[in-house]
């Protein structure tokens, strides 16, 4: 929530009103401003500006000088003026011209002078050379004092004391040379402007407003309105000096209606209340050195009371104002700040959820595919294998029907027993009958060798169609565990074929003893022996009959099974990704939980910052609202 910029419109009534708002704004809201932002600094948060800011604004408003001007043409008493604002008898007086460097009178923690040159180096000087060193020489002020101002090393001398009156509220007073004959007119009336609060203008009585004091008057008006012709000037002072030397209340009357006719005419030249004002300053003078009350220190007392509503009311204000308005803007910036934060803190909590969540979305989508891919394979298994089988079936019956007996009746002719045909033939019938199963089975060995390209080509087929699934899937985390080289290692294309001599033959036993007591066979041994090998065969195939197509099942079963190996392949591939993405998962909820934590942490921190922000706004508000209650008291 960023607080309502405060319009502060209020009045400071007196320097000192002035001083307890501009200390209560330095020492307490500032320094209530720099411990919050320097809190947020220590965290590593960008509050440099900020705090420089409160730093700058409190150097200003602890340093803030009220600056006064007072200028005018040779010998119209602008030094006796000054002494009695300051209430003693400070800048040097005489009948003819005097000063000749410009002074800067201001209050200090101890009496002090300082000459400074314009090569740049200064001096502490004793009153007693400060003195000489302010006026012109006699001889330069009858004859020649402007070639004397121009010889003149000295840039200005600051003079500091802790008992001037009129400067203990933090008012610098600057006292200048007559500008009418100043050789460097335009460089010293710049140099007086510059930073100036208030400009007084003095002339006297008996000589108002000669030609050369209005041009000067103009001048000052267009430097102080910002170079405007026509703009008049709201911090300038017209003060017509000398008024106890005028002998009439008619001539009095005269002066006030000319000066107010000049300063308030078809022209104006000053704005605002209270910018004219007749005086006696040595009246006023003697008067307060003597404890006296008359019409010329009421008159003066009246003159430096508008100064004071001037200077606090109008200046001071402003200068308040403006702090309160900056103060109001860093509040405000820290507020938009920490709203900013807290958005930035959300939006990392978002997108800790939103990764936990992609994840999530992550592993049911590979499971949802696993399943998609498991139906399709299936189905691929099912296309490529009917045909398969059908094609070995075929192949299968017609190497039985054509091949099978002749390969086995030729490789009969290298059976060997040591038996004899006559008295141990069931010990000849028994080692044929063992070769037979030897071939026979050899000889199946031999046909599934010459079909096994048909089954890898389909295998590979097979295995191609789901690389390329695999593929077209776009899974990252499927493509880092490469999934083809991981099929490929688990999955041989090559097809075993095997046939175990041990199972599916013992149909064969029976009919060994039976041919056994058939009878004895005659004729030569070999004749014998043909007749043994024949019988055997004969006898073996009708055995073999019987289970051939258990056999071809068997290798069905076989090529089934190593196809649907392919299935439980897949299925440990999508395990392996939906395993990584999980432990990614666990991964980041860790980090979520963490990310939570430590933003609502911050978010607490937050919440405390606004509240302390608007604590000082509030403190703001009641400052402007303790000034508005003095002003209506008032």
């Amino acid at each position: 929530m960023i607080l309502p910029q405060s319009k502060p419109q209020y009045s400071i009534l007196s320097f000192s009103d002035f001083q307890k708002y501009k200390e209560k704004l330095s020492d307490d809201i500032c320094s209530q401003l720099d411990e919050i932002f320097k809190d947020c600094h220590q965290r590593n948060h960008n509050f440099y500006p900020l705090r420089s800011e409160i730093f700058q604004l409190r150097q200003k408003l602890q340093s803030q000088q009220f600056r006064l001007s007072i200028v005018g043409e040779f010998s119209r008493g602008k030094s006796t003026l000054i002494n009695a604002l300051v209430g003693e008898q400070i800048q040097p007086v005489r009948a003819i011209a005097c000063s000749g460097a410009i002074t800067v009178l201001k209050h200090g923690s101890k009496k002090r002078i300082v000459c400074h040159y314009k090569n740049g180096q200064k001096k502490e000087v004793s009153f007693e050379e400060y003195q000489s060193l302010a006026t012109l020489s006699k001889e330069a002020a009858r004859k020649h004092r402007s070639d004397e101002l121009a010889r003149s090393q000295i840039e200005e001398i600051i003079f500091e004391h802790p008992n001037l009156e009129f400067c203990q509220n933090g008012v610098e007073i600057v006292d200048s040379p007559g500008l009418n004959e100043h050789p460097e007119r335009a460089a010293i009336t710049q140099k007086l402007l510059k930073n100036t609060d208030a400009v007084i203008f003095l002339t006297f009585a008996s000589a108002l407003l000669s030609e050369t004091e209005r041009q000067l008057i103009d001048e000052l008006k267009e430097q102080l309105s910002g170079g405007s012709k026509q703009e008049p000037a709201r911090n300038l002072f017209i003060v017509v000096n000398k008024m106890d030397e005028l002998d009439s209340d008619e001539d009095r009357q005269d002066v006030k209606d000319s000066v107010e006719e000049f300063a308030y005419g078809e022209y104006p030249v000053l704005a605002g209340q209270n910018r004219i004002h007749f005086i006696s300053a040595k009246a006023a003078l003697e008067a307060k050195c003597n404890n006296n009350q008359n019409d010329y220190i009421d008159s003066f007392e009246e003159f430096t009371k508008s100064l004071e509503i001037f200077l606090t009311t109008e200046r001071g204000n402003t200068e308040l104002n403006k702090a309160v308005v900056k103060l109001g803007k860093m509040i405000q910036n820290g507020l938009f700040f920490w709203e900013e934060y807290e958005v930035s803190l959300n939006q990392e909590i978002k997108e800790a959820e939103t990764k936990k969540q992609a994840l999530i979305e992550q592993i049911g989508e590979l499971s949802g595919q696993s399943v998609r891919l498991e139906i399709l394979i299936k189905k691929w298994i099912t296309e490529l294998e009917v045909p398969l089988i059908n094609q070995l079936k075929s192949s299968w019956n017609k190497w039985i029907r054509l091949s099978l007996f002749d390969d086995l009746k030729e490789k009969s002719k290298k059976w060997e027993s040591d038996g004899d045909v006559v008295w141990k033939q069931e010990e000849v019938v028994e080692d044929y009958t063992d070769k037979f199963k030897d071939n026979l089975i050899n000889a199946i060995i031999e046909w599934g060798q010459q079909n096994k390209n048909s089954i890898d080509f389909n295998l590979k087929s097979l295995d191609a169609r789901i690389l390329n699934v695999l593929k077209s899937l776009g899974n990252s985390k499927l493509s880092s565990i490469n999934p083809e080289k991981v099929f490929l290692q688990q999955l041989p294309y090559e097809f075993k074929f095997k046939v175990d001599k041990k199972e599916g033959y013992g149909d064969f036993l029976p009919w060994i003893g039976t041919l056994f007591f058939v009878g004895l066979l005659f004729g030569s041994d070999d004749s014998i022996r043909n007749q043994i090998r024949e019988e055997v065969i004969q006898k073996g195939l009708e055995q073999f009959h019987k289970i051939q197509s258990t056999i071809f099942n068997k290798l069905h079963e076989t090529v089934t099974i190593t196809f649907e190996t392919r299935i439980e392949g897949v299925k440990e591939i999508m395990t392996q990704a939906i395993d990584s993405v999980q432990a990614d998962l666990d991964n980041q909820d860790k980090e979520y939980k963490e990310i939570l934590r430590s933003c609502e942490a911050e978010k607490a921190w937050i919440y405390q910052k606004r509240q302390e922000l608007e604590q000082v706004q509030n403190n703001i508000d009641a400052i402007i609202q303790d000034k508005k209650t003095i002003e209506y008291e008032h």
